[in-house]
């Protein structure tokens, strides 16, 4: 059997599914078709690549349950937990090392929080590009407002058949939300319209992934504790003291 990337068959599959809800005059049918593709989809990509499901959870470090409902259609992964799951698929398939420090990373907690809030912080980016506000997007997609404001500040995850009907709305196909090295892989998927250059973060997670820069990833991750306010006031401050040792031309003066 064929290695399967677990990412790129699933966004292949769902762009092919119902782009709302007019489409099967019933949004439950299509949110249903969504879950039952990624559930075949993660099952073929650990068959191809001759895991077990224990396998696929000791990685992702969850519940073996966990990992059967995604199978069933019981449940639906976060983008990063598919990423996740597809670097140590694609890995093990191909004979590599599952415990290289950059897949082995994709296990982490720190790994999740980070993808979290990038994907999160592009949402909110692409519903703004729209001039959408929370209620209308809101509208869109039959979402509570209240939950996808939590997604766009990455306080919970989005479970990828959501991200799917967001991404539909805000004008995005879904490799806007890849990773760097999951856009690379899909390069021969048919590009989106008018989707902006998803920003490269490969090195971010090499820079997470090394053990001198535990620190820095501790402090992102105490930010979480603190409220969207303080935190607002915390990043302008921060920027107005990089900002002031910034010479005219835009460069710091370690770099001029």
């Amino acid at each position: 059997m064929d290695h399967v990337d677990l990412t790129q068959a699933a966004l292949e599959g769902l762009q092919s599914s119902p782009s709302s809800a007019t489409a099967t005059q019933n949004q439950a049918e299509a949110h249903n078709l969504r879950v039952r593709i990624i559930g075949v989809l993660i099952r073929r990509g650990r068959l191809s690549a001759e895991r077990s499901v224990d396998d696929c959870a000791s990685f992702l470090q969850v519940d073996a349950q966990l990992i059967e409902a995604w199978e069933l259609g019981e449940s639906v992964p976060s983008l990063p937990q598919l990423e996740g799951l597809t670097r140590f698929l694609l890995a093990t398939a191909d004979g590599e090392d599952a415990e290289s420090a950059e897949v082995n990373f994709a296990r982490g907690a720190e790994y999740y929080l980070l993808r979290q809030r990038m994907i999160g912080a592009k949402l909110k980016l692409a519903r703004q590009m729209q001039a959408f506000a929370l209620e209308e997007l809101g509208a869109r997609t039959g979402l509570d407002i209240d939950l996808i404001e939590r997604y766009e500040f990455g306080e919970v995850k989005i479970p990828i058949h959501h991200l799917c009907v967001l991404a539909q709305a805000v004008r995005q196909d879904l490799r806007y939300f890849l990773s760097s090295d999951d856009l690379q892989r899909g390069q021969d998927l048919p590009p989106g319209e008018g989707a902006p250059q998803a920003p490269a973060d490969s090195d971010l997670v090499r820079f997470a992934a090394d053990d001198n820069n535990q620190a820095f990833i501790r402090l992102a991750m105490a930010f979480r504790q603190i409220n969207r306010e303080d935190l607002h006031r915390i990043a302008e401050a921060l920027y107005n003291i990089i900002n002031e040792k910034r010479d005219a031309n835009g460069r710091s003066p370690a770099t001029a």
